[in-house]
């Protein structure tokens, strides 16, 4: 209960749910306009804006700034080495899919890449929990960002293809990707069950990701798609 009164904890939170989200997604973001342009998902608040390099140029600079004074504050707390090498894996692999050698267009590693969300999930047990996390944990959280990023690409088949941009579920096709997904919502759906039984909470949010799946394979939905 100590870590409700801890000052780091509470930055760390922010830190990721702001600065750090916000460079993330800003770097997609200025590398897929042009694909962004013609998404459906892309103009509204909830899933990224449509916007101009020159606007997204100004958020990225203001993001980058924005997460010095938090990298500063870790580091005098938990050590320069920790926190130095978080950050050049995290902004490398952020790199490495949006930028050089942009993974984000080459299956599989669009599927592949995304799983350097879990250095997120690193950065909390530095700051947090030096002892670390269970095994079953860290392999939960690996199916549920495979399993997002699986559902965010059938979502954008249409619009990925009309432009020429070629990523896994473009490649598998509809049919294909469903099944991909499917199976990762099994094996998470193991996971939990089997070996976390008493974590009810994860056990809700795995069925309703069964539900999301059902909506996908709805008539409706497929009629959009």
């Amino acid at each position: 209960w100590e870590i409700w009164t801890d000052t780091i904890f509470w930055l760390g939170l922010f830190y990721c749910c702001w600065p750090m989200n916000v460079l993330l997604y800003a770097m997609n973001d200025y590398m897929d306009v042009t694909t962004d342009a013609v998404n459906p998902r892309k103009n509204g608040g909830w899933f990224g804006v449509q916007g101009t390099r020159t606007e997204l140029r100004l958020v990225n600079v203001i993001a980058f700034l924005a997460n010095i004074p938090f990298l500063c504050i870790f580091a005098s707390a938990r050590g320069v080495w920790p926190i130095g090498l978080w950050f050049a894996a995290s902004f490398g692999i952020n790199w490495a899919y949006n930028v050089w050698p942009k993974g984000s267009d080459k299956p599989p590693l669009d599927l592949l890449f995304p799983l350097g969300y879990l250095l997120s999930t690193l950065l909390g047990q530095i700051l947090n929990a030096p002892d670390g996390m269970p095994f079953w944990s860290w392999l939960h959280a690996g199916l549920l960002i495979l399993r997002v990023q699986v559902l965010t690409e059938i979502f954008d088949i249409v619009s990925d293809s009309s432009v020429g941009r070629v990523t896994s579920c473009v490649y598998l096709g509809m049919t294909n990707s469903t099944g991909l997904l499917a199976l990762v919502l099994m094996l998470e759906f193991q996971v939990v069950t089997r070996a976390l039984p008493i974590c009810y909470c994860l056990i809700g949010f795995t069925f309703v990701s069964v539900l999301q799946f059902m909506a996908l394979v709805s008539p409706t939905a497929t009629q959009t798609s």
